[in-house]
């Protein structure tokens, strides 16, 4: 979510540019490239943090609606210590991490950030002012 909030300030900052420097048509058209570059960038960002979400507060919500049936209130305090032993279980059991989908976000972010290099070699390679 981090990531996805400094592309669109990056976004933000490079329409800054385009839209208020005057002359220097050269930085405009360098900040058009940024812009398409952070763009792609962010809709990998943007699945990942959404993906992530999901995984981690689908789980959560299915566990309080659990606890919400079985008595409420009383029950939430033992579902929190439950879901932190396991997250602690989890991190030890590496066969488990080799075949969840928990990856999925990390390599939609790696995915990202080298769109953005590929992205930026081809616009330094056809550069024209």
């Amino acid at each position: 979510l981090g990531v996805l909030c400094l592309t669109i300030c990056n976004i933000y900052d490079s329409l800054e540019v385009i839209f208020k420097v005057v002359g220097e048509k050269a930085a405009k058209y360098s900040e058009r490239g940024n812009v398409f570059a952070h763009c792609v960038m962010g809709v990998f960002y943007l699945a990942s943090t959404c993906i992530a979400g999901v995984a981690y507060f689908g789980i959560q919500n299915e566990e309080y609606n659990e606890a919400g049936r079985e008595g409420g209130r009383r029950k939430l305090v033992p579902l929190v210590s439950n879901a932190c032993s396991r997250f602690l279980a989890g991190a030890e059991d590496s066969e488990a991490s080799e075949t969840s989908s928990t990856n999925v976000p990390i390599i939609l972010c790696v995915v990202g950030w080298m769109s953005s290099v590929l992205l930026k070699t081809l616009q330094l390679s056809f550069w024209k002012a």
